[in-house]
């Protein structure tokens, strides 16, 4: 049984570049771990690489993890938490202390080596066949007096990690079940950088360990750092962390989801501004390499924690299907009151209703009636054509063949418009209830026929709704428009 007090996961972003869907995927995955276990979830920078960061990315990091309704227990903007700091580049002191312990118990060394004689070691090797291409170990066995020689001459060195030799390591991974390795197919890799900036296999491990960190969830391309990792844990003598390599997400536009491919739509802000639901992307995400118990597609929040125990996470990678999304997004849309779905869609329609110069009071009536026929809210705007079109409808060839076939249905549609006397939903369903009877065609193909009459489309609001929305005057200019060329 897992202990609820130790668990602790966190997702650890560099601020290169805006948050990608993998990324937030994984930050999910860590989230809902650790919430189901009632743990803690942290979130923490690499930031080390100076050249390649943004300003404000680390805000908008935050910003998207919490947009999409995760709850950080532990950030650089928290003042919950003492494992920080939260910033790789305000942690370089610790990583000194622990870089000097390593090279006191020698398990690790400077190496002074240039890499012009890297690279000459390197091409050597190639020359005598030698597969595993690795770094010769000649400083390994440098004397205290050559080593001390060396600094007193400022020479420039790094340090690097020694692998010990034949040794064959297991470790249980959530997805991927036991994975094994041999340190013979490990380089002496370098734990600091002639810089004095740490490397990241060095920095993770020493971070995870002081921040405790129970689990390890990530992307499935960093098995193959792990192994190094390990080998760390045990060098200090620490306990290891259960990992969990998640695999990837495909794309349809990159081999990847990542930051290097920048393709808006791999990109969280891209659904930001089309105005999907936080939770319908959180759902649709998680269902990218997770199977739910139940296989219920449509989940809360709530639900996801209950059910993500970190068992059915899927070893075949995921593809990315933006009509999925659609569709699960649609499915949260439908759950909304009538009140939160105008909330949420004010930014979109008060700038329609800007551009078309009509009050909002006027707009949030139509935009309910197309709310079952939108995926997300920028659908709007195409959605509330029906609106704005004039009573002068342009009729293509099938609308006026139809028309032709049909002219009695809407002649005595408008006769029966011009009627009513009180106009509402009633009153409208009733004049329907007529005309359907009397054209002794069926109520689908009616009512088809009357849509296609109105809009030039199949499809949209339900029809009484519409016709309400159009108003009287506005129906009978259009059957107006429609019957005209009879009269001539």
């Amino acid at each position: 049984m897992v202990e609820n007090s130790s668990i602790r996961l966190r997702f650890a972003p560099s601020p290169t570049g805006l948050l990608h869907l993998g990324g937030l995927r994984t930050a999910l995955y860590n989230y809902l771990y650790a919430q189901h276990f009632q743990g803690k979830f942290i979130v923490r920078f690499e930031d080390t690489d100076q050249a390649r960061n943004f300003s404000n990315a680390e805000e908008s990091i935050l910003k998207a993890l919490r947009w999409i309704g995760l709850k950080i227990d532990e950030t650089i903007d928290t003042k919950k938490g003492n494992f920080g700091p939260y910033r790789q580049s305000d942690r370089q002191e610790i990583y000194q202390q622990h870089i000097e312990q390593l090279l006191a118990q020698k398990n690790a060394y400077r190496c002074f080596c240039t890499t012009e004689i890297i690279a000459a070691s390197r091409t050597q090797q190639k020359i005598q066949g030698i597969k595993a291409i690795a770094y010769d170990r000649r400083c390994w066995n440098l004397t205290d007096e050559t080593i001390a020689a060396h600094l007193q001459a400022k020479k420039v060195f790094c340090v690097r990690l020694h692998i010990p030799e034949n040794q064959e390591i297991d470790y249980e991974d959530l997805v991927y079940g036991k994975i094994h390795f041999k340190t013979a197919n490990i380089d002496d890799f370098v734990l600091l950088k002639t810089t004095g900036i740490p490397t990241y296999n060095f920095a993770v491990v020493i971070d995870d360990h002081l921040m405790q960190i129970s689990h390890v969830f990530r992307g499935s391309d960093h098995i193959s750092n792990t192994p190094k990792q390990i080998l760390l844990y045990q060098a200090f003598q620490w306990k290891i962390p259960q990992f969990a390599h998640l695999t990837l997400i495909r794309s349809n536009v990159a081999t990847k989801i990542s930051k290097r491919h920048f393709v808006p739509e791999n990109f969280l802000q891209y659904y930001i501004d089309a105005g999907y639901l936080p939770i319908a992307l959180a759902n649709y995400l998680a269902l990218l390499g997770w199977n739910p118990a139940n296989n219920q597609e449509i989940l809360t929040m709530p639900e996801m924690i209950a059910q993500f125990a970190g068992q059915e996470l899927n070893k075949a990678e995921s593809q990315f299907s933006i009509h999925k999304l659609k569709w699960i997004n649609q499915q949260h849309l439908n759950l909304l009151t009538e009140k939160r779905f105008l909330q949420l869609a004010k930014p979109f329609l008060t700038k329609i209703a800007q551009v078309q110069n009509i009050d909002q009071t006027i707009i949030n009536p139509w935009a309910l009636s197309v709310w079952p026929q939108i995926a997300c809210f920028a659908d709007l705007e195409q959605a509330l054509q029906i609106y704005f079109q004039n009573s002068q409808l342009n009729y293509n060839s099938e609308s006026l063949s139809l028309f032709q076939q049909n002219v009695f249905l809407l002649k005595e549609f408008r006769a029966q418009i011009k009627q009513v006397k009180t106009w509402n939903i009633e009153s409208i369903g009733n004049v329907l209830f007529v005309v359907q009877g009397k054209s002794l065609l069926t109520k689908k193909r009616t009512f088809t026929l009357l849509r296609i009459f109105l809009t030039n489309q199949e499809k949209g609001p339900r029809l009484r709704n519409l016709i309400n929305l159009f108003g009287q005057n506005k129906i009978l200019a259009i059957t107006n428009h429609w019957l005209q060329p009879q009269k001539n």
